[in-house]
């Protein structure tokens, strides 16, 4: 009787474990999408739609309006930054450029700029990219293809 009890036991686990198996999302491999190349738009910064402030004091207003970031299959990208920069009552409004490689690790995306700077940004399973903390500040930035 104890070893019939053992084996319904042990197919109960079995069953449970192949259910659960079978209850995730069959395109999760744990990395993301394969391709993640193309062409991104930032969404938000730390979950704010832009325009963004990103720094302010008396008389002064630096806010990101847009981005676009494009990752080539060579390992190389393209960014630009949408910058309006208020003095007073003067709005500067201007792109800053930002190119260098990319190289995927996992979830992991290391790029580094033409000035040697390194970002990180993990893939998300949607395909997103997000980038923490961005440069120390704090920032948390999302773009979508």
């Amino acid at each position: 009787m104890l070893q019939i009890g053992r084996r319904v036991a042990l197919l109960g686990m079995l069953a449970m474990t192949m259910v659960m198996a079978g209850c995730g999302d069959d395109d999760d491999d744990g990395i993301g999408p394969a391709d993640i190349t193309g062409t991104y738009t930032l969404r938000t910064v730390n979950n704010v739609e832009p325009p963004v402030t990103i720094a302010q004091g008396t008389g002064y207003k630096l806010e990101i309006t847009g981005a676009t970031m494009s990752l080539a299959a060579g390992g190389t990208f393209s960014q630009i930054i949408n910058v309006r920069e208020t003095t007073g009552t003067t709005a500067d409004e201007y792109d800053d450029p930002h190119f260098g490689t990319w190289v995927r690790s996992g979830r992991t995306v290391t790029f580094t700029d033409e000035e040697d700077d390194v970002t990180t940004a993990t893939v998300q399973n949607d395909g997103a990219l997000v980038f923490s903390n961005v440069s120390g500040s704090g920032f948390t930035a999302r773009f979508t293809k």
